[in-house]
Formats: structure tokens, sequence, C-alpha cells
């Protein structure tokens, strides 16, 4: 039946679980978790406290092959990568913390619970956003100290630029793949 009080099978919860995030591994996005998990509810197989969980179990899988990559990136890349996990981490533990402060309040309100699942899925990244940029320096400074500064052997002009210039930025990659091309042509003479 199509009712809240139905209770799911377990396999098909955990295969729903797997196939959501995987899909979201493979894609890097939370979108079709998000998509899957408010069919989901709208049938009725997670209620709103499951759908929450899988939401934000979804958040933090997006950031996990960035993670495994950054092993072999740059200190830049691997601050943009775990700025993206930290991030994330973070608004997953402060939203998982209020969830019960939601879920009273789904309660008491008589909404459709696929529309009120929509707005979270919306307002939490609104809110984490919000709530960065009021710690934006401090976790800048933590994400600099985790990853310093560190130039590779090849003295790219990109690794010299301190801030965001995008005409800067584009001479120094221009120069760089110039003098990253000779260095491959060079190599494969020999």
């Amino acid at each position: 039946s199509n009712t809240p009080e139905s209770k799911p099978k377990v396999e098909l919860l955990i295969l729903f679980f797997v196939i959501s995030l995987v899909l979201t591994v493979v894609t890097q996005s939370s979108s079709i978790t998000i998509v899957l998990a408010l069919t989901a509810a709208n049938a009725w197989l997670v209620d709103y406290r499951m759908w929450i969980m899988l939401i934000l179990w979804a958040f933090l899988w997006t950031t996990s092959t960035t993670l495994l990559w950054a092993v072999w990136w740059s200190y830049l890349k691997k601050q943009v990568s775990y700025s993206h996990f930290f991030l994330n981490l973070f608004s997953s533990v402060l939203w998982f913390l209020l969830l019960n402060l939601f879920v009273r309040v789904l309660e008491k309100i008589n909404v459709d619970i696929v529309l009120w699942l929509s707005i979270f899925a919306v307002w939490f990244k609104v809110i984490t956003v919000l709530l960065l940029l009021i710690f934006l320096k401090p976790f800048i400074k933590f994400i600099q100290n985790l990853f310093p500064k560190k130039t590779t052997h090849l003295w790219l002009k990109i690794e010299t630029l301190r801030f965001w210039d995008a005409d800067a930025a584009l001479l120094a990659v221009h120069d760089d793949d110039i003098k990253l091309l000779k260095k491959v042509f060079i190599l494969l003479r020999y």
C-alpha cells in the first residue's frame, strides 16, 4: 500500500541506498540521489528522517572521488578538494544535529512531504553557504594550513599567482602550456 504506515522491505532500501550512492559518486552530483529519494519519499518507501540522512550522505559522497584524486594533485587542487569535503562534512554534521528540530517542525505542519523535502534540499545548501560566509577567513586559513603552498620542480607561472586575477591566470596558463609542451617534445626526441 502507498501510505506512511506501510514498511518497505529492508533489501529494497539497501538496494536503493547503494544505487543512489554509486550514481552520486560516478556523476559527482547529489542531484541523482535527491531525485531518487524524492521518488521514494513520494511512494512512502522512505520516511523524511531516512530521506534527510540519504541527502546528507549524498552531499558527502559527491566529494569522494576528488578526495581520492587529490592525493596526487598539487597543493592548490588539494585545497579546493578538501574545501569541498570539509564544507559538506561541516554542513552535514550541523544538519544532522538539527534533524530532530526539523522533524518536530515537519510533524506540526501539514505539508506535502515531497514539497517539504525539496525545500529542505535547497535551503540546506543556502544556509550552509551563508554560514560559510560568516566563517570564511578562518575556513580559508584552516585549509591553507592543512595544505601549505608548495611549488613544483617545473617552476610554473601559475604557481606564483597570489589571488584570482583572471587575465594573469590566463597568461600564466598559456605560458605554462608552451613550457610543458616544449618539455614533452624534448622528451619525445630521446
